[in-house]
């Protein structure tokens, strides 16, 4: 994955992501406020809860959701990214 993805949400709204160089964490940008999440294990292909904050992604796919509500999404990647493998 690229270190810096910005995504494109419903209503046109931004969601840029950086991930750390060692990808243990990501730092998202919401209404100017920076907030950095660790990974966690997911069936996701990337997934970075905290308490109340949770940033998930799949392939070009990603969205933000706090306290259980969806905040941005669905945001696309306009680049292409990979997938990570699916498996039956």
């Amino acid at each position: 994955m690229p270190a810096r993805i910005d995504y494109v949400c419903a209503g046109n709204r931004p969601l840029p992501v950086a991930r750390s160089a060692d990808g243990r964490a990501a730092a998202v940008l919401v209404d100017g406020k920076q907030v950095t999440l660790r990974r966690a294990d997911s069936a996701a292909q990337e997934s970075t809860p905290t308490a109340t904050t949770r940033y998930t992604s799949m392939g070009e796919r990603a969205m933000l959701e706090h306290d259980g509500k969806v905040l941005l999404g669905p945001c696309v990647s306009p680049v292409p990214l990979p997938s990570a493998p699916r498996y039956r």
